[in-house]
């Protein structure tokens, strides 16, 4: 996919996502009781690993039918150090997919220390050849983080705002997308300025269960997930713009969400790898 498709894909975001100021009011009273989202931030450590599945859903195709689901993904995400994204400070989030052989196509996410939002990814995108390398960054208004829309669908790497003074009920957030290195001086030419409606509430434990077991084969009736599901609450995160829908449900101790939906796929936490926290890796 060259950086022109990129940019048709990305144009999808730039409209207002627009919601009734009646049926705004309606959500609010029924979010009141809006879950904690501070124990959820995660707490990560230099040399925290965890896999993720996804599975791609069934398409509809123009002549009726649909497309079969594309196989089973899994990705490793791997917190390697830390590094400066423009001028953040940030950890540098490394995946790679584990389906194929040398572990392409690879993704690099700086997600910043202090605010946890998605400063900059890097990924390869696949063509003819082999890979082209895209960098897209993010930046927010007046400095205020918020949630972010990654550019793929096929990895789950969109990112809500966890901090507590801020992500509570439904809040709209805008940021501005910019294709290129970071070193790059024709940025404006490939921007794109975002709006975004996040919304918070508490979600049942059954309706998890559905989530998960109507697309994954694997039973949750053993096994770490069940019995977590019975012990932790779990939170309902949606993240919408006019041209797309992101569900992810984020559970306190987790370092990504257990699940998400971002209409094109559907993912899951499969395991988590975490390393002992020390005082030189204890982060804030």
């Amino acid at each position: 996919m060259s950086l022109y498709h990129y940019g048709l894909i990305g144009g999808m975001l730039l409209a207002v996502a627009g919601t009734p100021a009646s049926a705004e009011e309606k959500l609010e009273a029924a979010l009141a009781r809006s879950p904690e989202v501070q124990p959820l931030v995660p707490r990560w450590n230099l040399g925290d690993r965890w896999t993720v599945e996804s599975v791609g859903k069934s398409l509809q195709v123009r002549r009726g039918g649909e497309l079969p689901a594309i196989r089973p993904i899994q990705w490793q995400f791997a917190l390697s150090k830390f590094e400066k994204s423009l001028t953040h400070d940030c950890y540098r989030l490394e995946i790679r997919c584990l389906s194929s052989q040398d572990g392409h196509p690879l993704a690099t996410l700086w997600i910043d220390r202090d605010s946890r939002a998605l400063r900059q990814v890097s990924t390869e995108i696949p063509v003819p050849d082999g890979y082209q390398t895209m960098t897209v960054g993010y930046e927010f208004d007046s400095g205020q983080p918020g949630p972010v829309l990654g550019p793929l669908t096929a990895l789950p790497i969109d990112v809500p705002v966890l901090l507590a003074d801020r992500a509570k009920g439904l809040e709209t957030f805008h940021y501005r997308s910019a294709v290129g290195p970071p070193e790059g001086k024709d940025l404006d030419s490939l921007a794109f300025e975002h709006e975004v409606k996040q919304r918070i509430s508490p979600v049942d434990a059954g309706e998890v269960r559905k989530l998960l077991t109507a697309s994954f084969e694997k039973s949750l009736d053993e096994g770490s997930l069940a019995k977590s599901l019975a012990e932790k609450p779990v939170t309902d995160i949606r993240l919408k713009t006019a041209g797309r829908e992101i569900r992810q449900l984020w559970q306190a101790g987790s370092p990504w969400p257990i699940y998400s939906d971002n209409g094109y796929c559907v993912c899951r936490l499969v395991s988590v790898e975490a390393v002992a926290p020390s005082p030189a890796k204890e982060q804030p």
